[in-house]
Order: structure tokens, then C-alpha cells, then sequence
């Protein structure tokens, strides 16, 4: 059975992934990059998951931004689609929906 930690937990673990990845994307090793963005997505979607009721929805949007960063970074661009749509239904301050809508339309 997984143990449950805090979002703060799951969260710092995505940063320090997604920092690693970015490492090794700079570094020219991609296959490496993209399983610690891999990661980095788990650990975000695990704070997404862990998040208290009373979280502001401008929380959960940065959350959510991060979720959709490391999808496309690890290429899963079927998930940060879906990521992008469940941000949208937060409804979402106008300039970052704009930004959303334009990722959307990308994917």
C-alpha cells in the first residue's frame, strides 16, 4: 500500500525531478530527461491529489501548470491535454485561460 505524504512532500519531490531533467536535457542525455519529467509528473499529479479542501483555486492552478509542463516535457501529450482541460474548468484568471487555450490548441 503507498503511504500518503503532504502535497508539500509530493510537491518538492516534482521540482527536484523536473530540476534533474532539466539537467539532463541540457546535457544532451533526452531518454534520461525524459523519465525524471516522468517522475516529476507523478509527484505533481500526487500533490494535486493531496491537496487540503480549502486550497484557493489560484493554488491549485500553479499546481496544475507544473502537472501540464512536465507532461509535455516527458511527451505525454495526451495527458497534458486533459491536464489543460481540468485547469480551464477552474476557471482560471482571463490571461492564464488565454494561455491555457493557446496550449490547448497545440497539443
Amino acid at each position: 500500500m503507498k503511504k500518503v505524504h503532504s502535497n508539500e512532500y509530493y510537491h518538492r519531490n516534482a521540482v527536484s525531478f523536473a530540476d534533474s531533467g532539466l539537467a539532463a536535457k541540457n546535457s544532451g542525455d533526452a531518454g534520461r530527461a525524459i523519465i525524471l519529467y516522468e517522475h516529476a509528473l507523478n509527484f505533481e499529479l500526487d500533490a494535486l491529489s493531496t491537496l487540503p479542501d480549502e486550497t484557493l483555486p489560484e493554488q491549485i492552478l500553479g499546481f496544475y501548470r507544473n502537472a501540464i509542463s512536465y507532461a509535455i516535457e516527458c511527451g505525454r501529450t495526451r495527458k497534458a491535454k486533459r491536464l489543460v482541460e481540468t485547469a480551464l474548468s477552474y476557471h482560471p484568471p482571463q490571461e492564464m485561460a488565454a494561455t491555457l487555450e493557446d496550449l490547448l490548441a497545440t497539443l
